[in-house]
């Protein structure tokens, strides 16, 4: 452990950090797993890949006492230790496409959040840039804090404790999806319940073994994709549930 976190003697599966990009979209809402990054105190660092064509392609790397030093050096570096709210002139702040990175940190003393509005929008702006000095510099070190963090990680899996799982029947639109078998135990014509989503129209939440198997077969799923199941094919989606929030997250 980290030279500077070792003195807390915090447990293993503490989270030091977490960002998360919300997407404020109806048809988003609950659907997708927002956590961009996740380091726990024993150096797990937990990555989505949005990089992957693949419907689940987030990462586990566990990094050494070296490197929990290097990311914690980062995440202090970046001033987005604090609490806040930054906006975007000019940009929606709800409804709609807005969009906001929210960083939490915790060191075992003291916990912080800071809400980034559109992130990596800044240069939208043509001529005076109507931000503070001090935001825009904290924006641009926030967005470096992610690419530094994406450097350290690997190509290793990360199986979520459990996750929710989501589909709907073939539509038209899917006429040049990949089709896969369907090669799991869960009856996706009478698994979970019926929701009333724009988009997907069941859902269903699996825990342990289940959620395991489903994120082992997501991650060779292409994001177009069909399976096939008794001659009836569906697109699935998958929340994954990370640990800290396991008793947050249930189907609608």
């Amino acid at each position: 452990m980290s030279a500077m976190l070792g003195r807390l003697a915090l447990p293993d599966d503490h989270v030091l950090l977490a960002i998360d990009y919300v997407v404020d979209d109806p048809v988003l809402d609950g659907v997708y797993d927002p956590r961009w990054v996740s380091l726990t105190a024993d150096g797990t660092l937990v990555l989505h890949r949005g990089d992957v064509d693949a419907i689940f392609g987030t990462t586990a790397t566990k990094l050494d006492a070296a490197g929990l030093e290097r990311a914690w050096a980062a995440i202090n570096r970046s001033g987005i230790f604090t609490d806040g709210s930054l906006v975007l002139p000019g940009f929606p702040q709800a409804g709609g496409p807005a969009t906001r990175d929210v960083f939490r940190v915790d060191d075992g003393k003291r916990s912080t959040k800071l809400t980034i509005a559109s992130l990596g929008s800044e240069a939208i702006y043509t001529g005076a840039v109507p931000i503070p000095a001090g935001e825009m510099a904290l924006r641009t070190a926030a967005a470096q804090l992610i690419g530094d963090l994406r450097s350290m990680g690997g190509d290793d899996p990360w199986t979520p404790p459990a996750l929710l799982l989501w589909w709907r029947t073939e539509l038209p639109g899917d006429w040049d999806a990949t089709i896969v078998a369907w090669p799991l135990a869960v009856d996706l014509a009478s698994a979970g319940h019926s929701i009333d989503h724009a988009v997907w129209k069941r859902c269903v939440r699996l825990d342990g073994s289940e959620a395991a198997a489903v994120a082992r077969f997501a991650r060779t799923l292409p994001i177009d994709h069909l399976v096939e199941a008794r001659s009836v094919r569906y697109a699935i989606n998958l929340r994954a549930i990370h640990p800290d929030e396991i008793d947050q997250i249930a189907c609608p």
